[in-house]
């Protein structure tokens, strides 16, 4: 983000949202905007397709895509053919589907015309919505699912039932004929171990983890916002302050807030405006940045309790790269070691976390288990002392790991 485009909390109209709150409430109100993570049209679009585009390139056939949406309980991907030989037959369900009485169109319009868009690129390789003969004939061994948000989990896990109670796709799936992906922006740890949880164990591609009121604040800090969310919640009847299952997601997309978001920010009351109206950017999306967002490492530091490092003129003299691969190695000095629980801590995505640790294995700085060898703990220190910088990682170059990458 350049230095002349406005964030979140500078805007018209989150001034006006802050004057609801009592003068001792409105530092921490703003707090919480400055942790809101803006995501443009442009970078959005963007990292949905290069994900899609990273599967396809690695697989031989054509891969088929889906958008994830609120589905019936009975649902099926295809309808099941009476005659012999009793297979899924017709068309594939539809890809947008009015449930009861909801004229509203969430993220699915937006990403049913990015899947339609590669689709018209390579008809070929990627395969929007295929009919059950096409997708015998295309010996199709992908099925990727699009989303924005993993919130709670629950949709998509209802979602992906539709799938499994398809027998020919699940009979597909059993014999190890194809593979689920889902495709998402943002995730939480929660939505991720949902996932885990589904017979058809997708993988989980995201942009990063979601940022949530519990990851993005810690000691009085989220005691406060916490209480605020509860105090100012315009729906004190529903008493859901944090919003769908509770997640308390701070994230907006060009296309609107996900309804697990904290109320305050985007529930009306007769004294309560809120800031995003109906979960809309509409008023505010024309004073943001319409490109991709700054990745912050120091913020992230700062929320591992690591403001020595985060200051160090050591630190701030290495790359972009250099420093994704300092948050990578802190990240891995407490426990859960997994690439999810990495990614949260350091802010980084899924792809870049995994393409890290191998490189730091390579490099001999972790272990086969993620842990830090003595010369990735030798690192940690030196960044840690005062004095003359010694030669530490500041530049990535084109082969298979960064050559200038050396033990202090």
């Amino acid at each position: 983000m350049s230095s002349h485009e406005i964030t979140l909390d500078k805007t018209k109209r989150a001034s006006l949202w802050l004057e609801q709150f009592d003068e001792d409430d409105r530092p921490y109100a703003n707090l919480l905007l400055k942790k809101i993570h803006w995501v443009s049209s442009y970078e959005f679009e963007k990292a949905i397709k290069n994900e899609v585009e990273n599967i396809g390139n690695e697989s031989e056939h054509a891969i088929a895509i889906f958008v994830e949406r609120e589905v019936l309980p009975e649902e099926r991907v295809y309808k099941f053919s009476d005659k012999k030989p009793q297979r899924a037959d017709g068309e594939a369900f539809e890809p947008i589907n009015i449930i009861k009485n909801r004229k509203e169109i969430g993220s699915e319009g937006l990403l049913n015309t990015i899947a339609t868009n590669l689709s018209r690129s390579d008809s070929r390789k990627y395969l929007y919505y295929p009919a059950a003969k096409v997708f015998r004939k295309k010996k199709i061994r992908k099925v990727v699912i699009l989303t924005d948000t993993i919130g709670s989990g629950n949709q998509m896990y209802n979602f992906l039932d539709c799938f499994q109670k398809t027998p020919s796709l699940k009979s597909w799936y059993s014999s190890h004929h194809i593979k689920f992906f889902v495709v998402c922006y943002a995730a939480t740890q929660e939505g991720l171990k949902r996932m885990e949880y589904h017979p058809f164990k997708p993988t989980i591609i995201y942009n990063k983890i979601c940022p949530t009121i519990e990851n993005s604040f810690s000691g009085d800090e989220k005691k406060k916002i916490t209480s605020l969310c509860h105090k100012y919640n315009p729906d004190q009847n529903k008493n859901t302050p944090f919003g769908y299952g509770g997640v308390a997601a701070l994230i907006c997309y060009s296309h609107g807030m996900p309804n697990n978001a904290p109320a305050i920010l985007y529930k009306r009351s007769n004294s309560w405006k809120p800031l995003f109206r109906n979960r809309t950017a509409i008023d505010l999306k024309d004073e943001l940045p319409t490109g991709d967002a700054d990745y912050d490492p120091e913020n992230y530091l700062n929320l591992m309790n690591q403001k020595r490092i985060a200051a160090s003129a050591k630190f701030q003299k290495l790359n972009d790269e250099g420093k994704k691969y300092i948050l990578v190695l802190l990240s891995l000095r407490r426990l859960p070691r997994t690439k999810n629980a990495i990614a949260s801590r350091s802010g980084l995505s899924s792809r870049i976390v995994s393409d890290i640790l191998v490189r730091l294995t390579f490099l001999g700085w972790i272990d086969d288990n993620y842990r830090l060898t003595d010369e990735g703990q030798l690192l940690i220190e030196e960044l840690r002392k005062k004095g003359k910088a010694k030669e530490l990682p500041k530049q990535i170059k084109e082969g298979y790991y960064p050559t200038t990458l050396r033990r202090p």
